[in-house]
């Protein structure tokens, strides 16, 4: 066996150290390279020297405050921290490491953290994709998934398939290019993309599947079809194309069952989103003329002629969706209406507004698509900060202000409703620190929220849930002692922020709330009730 020791010494006799080293019964030998700042804490686990401290590289490899040494080099361990490690213990499978830091990457963590890598928001469908998932829906009962992917683990999958329950399986022998969109039409499963091959039958960029193979839909388009709705009766579809089943149509075109039709002299340039509002069709894309007049980026089709919605936007629409009785833009665009309205705005039929005072931080933001789960408004795109939170890819509207809804550390191009799941498709592999290989899903834990008493209580006041342990489903009730704004949070144990259960004015009253942790492991939790400056936190336990 050997002796290890860390601390702010640099040598021993004439031999350089550099803050940690090792005896071997007769003399000081050094780690590697050392570290470059004071050792607090040596800690073995699983065959691996963990160290922490103030230090922040071994050589010219940067490490923050934490490292662990496997005989021959030092290396990061996870993200590390902003601020020193002062103590590390495994205690019931889970190594739990303690210091003067309040974050790790961009999550806060507080002074306490611990790796658990059970403990997840986001889940992957078995071992995931190999690339992107640009389109999700329900077909039978089962999620199909479209994209750039070839393969999910070993198993060859063209560009499109569908979820048993158990893995990803095929749908034939799929498409030769990417499938950008995915709905249902007369019974049947419709993909639209880049492809001109599915099922080994030649296509023209879409095609439908009846349950055993792949059929085209008359001659198809002459270019990409990136956006697919269903409006009475009819299947309309948006793209890149200039012809439809032979016929002359401007980037839109419908399906009546059994032909392509033109709707009118459809648009200049790319058309990216479709929807139905207020018994019209709605389009969004990069045009800037519909029907041969001015549409900036959006247009309205009433059956016979295409409308502008005021004064549209100053560049792309990428994704709509209808939220409260209005109807929800997303994308490039930073004014909407002459209004500012940083990449997402609401029509309400008459004006554009933005949803609040609200900015999105990152490279090129934007908002790629738009999905109401469990009566909340959920937006997934390529953005890292939200009001200069750090709010990564996805985001949800609490009906004040935008919050996490997990962070995903890539671009979200697809966001649809599984069951009870919320699944997110797009070229992100991590979710929650968790891999998830380019789609993942999501279960809400909140099954409601309840006023229990309209007597005025004393103080602001976090409750221990209960019971405690449980298993799924727990209460937790909290006294709110004035009309203020209140946040309760939930975090896992490695102190990443789970949940944002409520970011709202509530009214003075004492409130209930059942939490389900049913797709969660056994583990511990913590939840947070903050109110003005004050905040309160308490423990509760997880067993299955």
């Amino acid at each position: 066996s050997e002796l290890f020791a860390g601390g702010s010494f640099t040598q021993s006799g004439s031999t350089a150290l550099s803050r940690a080293a090792k005896w071997n019964g007769a003399s000081w030998q050094p780690l590697g390279e050392g570290l470059d700042g004071l050792v607090n804490t040596l800690y073995f686990d699983n065959g691996l020297l963990l160290a922490g401290g103030n230090f922040s590289n071994s050589g010219a490899s940067p490490l923050s405050k934490i490292a662990k040494w496997d005989g021959s080099a030092w290396s990061t361990s996870g993200l590390g921290f902003n601020n020193p490690v002062l103590a590390f213990r495994r205690v019931n499978n889970m190594l739990y490491c303690a210091g003067d830091f309040t974050q790790s990457g961009t999550e806060v963590i507080r002074y306490i953290a611990v790796n658990d890598t059970s403990s997840r928001i986001w889940s992957q469908f078995a071992s995931g994709m190999n690339n992107s998932v640009l389109a999700a829906t329900v077909f039978n009962g089962s999620m199909v998934a479209g994209g750039s992917f070839t393969a999910a683990g070993s198993d060859s999958l063209k560009h499109i398939a569908l979820w048993n329950g158990v893995n990803w399986q095929s749908l034939g022998t799929g498409m030769n290019e990417d499938v950008y969109a995915l709905t249902l039409f007369n019974s049947e499963l419709i993909a639209a993309g880049n492809f001109t091959v599915a099922g080994g039958n030649t296509v023209g960029y879409i095609a439908k599947w009846n349950g055993s193979a792949w059929l085209p839909m008359g001659s198809g388009m002459n270019s990409f079809v990136n956006s697919l709705v269903v409006f009475n009766g009819e299947l309309y579809a948006g793209g890149a194309f200039t012809v439809a089943g032979g016929n002359s149509s401007n980037r839109i075109a419908k399906w009546n069952g059994s032909a392509w039709l033109p709707l009118g002299a459809g648009m200049n340039n790319v058309v990216t989103s479709l929807a139905v509002f207020n018994n019209s069709l709605i389009a969004g894309g990069t045009f800037s003329l519909a029907g041969g007049s001015s549409a900036l980026r959006i247009a309205a089709w009433d059956g016979s002629v295409w409308s502008p919605l005021a004064g549209g936007m100053n560049s792309g629409v990428f994704s709509l969706g209808v939220y409260n009785g209005e109807l929800i833009a997303g994308g490039s665009f930073t004014v909407a209406g002459g209004l500012p309205a940083s990449h997402i705005a609401k029509w309400n039929g008459s004006n554009w507004s933005a949803f609040n005072d609200h900015s999105f931080g990152g490279s090129s933001p934007s908002v790629n698509s738009i999905v109401v789960y469990n009566n909340y408004l959920y937006i997934g795109g390529f953005f890292t900060t939200i009001n200069s939170l750090a709010i990564r890819n996805i985001a949800r509207w609490t009906g004040t202000n935008w919050v996490s809804a997990g962070n995903l550390n890539s671009a979200v191009y697809s966001l649809s409703v599984f069951n009870t799941d919320l699944v997110a498709g797009g070229a992100f592999t991590i979710g929650s620190g968790n891999a998830l290989g380019f789609i993942g899903r999501y279960t809400a834990k909140v099954i409601g929220i309840e006023p229990i008493s309209g007597l005025i209580p004393e103080n602001h006041t976090l409750k221990q849930n209960y019971p405690n342990p449980f298993n799924p489903v727990t209460t937790i009730e909290f006294d709110v002692k004035e009309n203020s704004r209140v946040k309760l949070v939930i975090y896992n144990a490695i102190g990443r922020e789970s949940e944002v259960v409520i970011d709202e004015e509530m009214k003075a009253g004492v409130y209930r709330f059942k939490w389900n942790a049913n797709s969660l492991a056994s583990g511990v939790y913590f939840y947070s009730l903050i109110t003005g400056n004050k905040i309160q936190t308490k423990k509760m336990i997880l067993i299955k």
